[in-house]
């Protein structure tokens, strides 16, 4: 079994170009582990998607995920829909969510 893997913000501070070359290389790092990703940008939307998705096929585990722009919000996203989904909480939406 491969080492687990714990990413906090690891690319809030990057610019688009430097956040997709630093996802590149950490999809090559992720293979065969067990990942988690604290993120609050957009690009968190498509990899929590995909965590879900590989869940499923490998482990047949459903997940529930929370992105939001703070983790008090992104805590709450993930128990918002159960037992599959990814909650994306926005300063624009969480009046109507919370």
């Amino acid at each position: 079994m491969g080492q687990d893997l714990l990413l906090d913000e690891a690319t809030s501070a990057l610019d688009n170009e430097s956040e997709r070359l630093i996802n590149e290389a950490l999809d090559r790092l992720r293979a065969g582990r067990t990942t988690i990703m604290i993120a609050h940008r957009p690009s968190a939307l498509a990899l929590a998607d995909e965590l879900r998705r590989r869940m499923r096929q490998e482990f047949g585990l459903t997940i529930s995920v929370g992105i939001s722009f703070n983790k008090v919000f992104a805590k709450l996203g993930s128990d918002y829909k159960k037992p599959d989904a990814t909650t994306w909480i926005t300063r624009e939406n969480y009046p109507q969510l919370v």
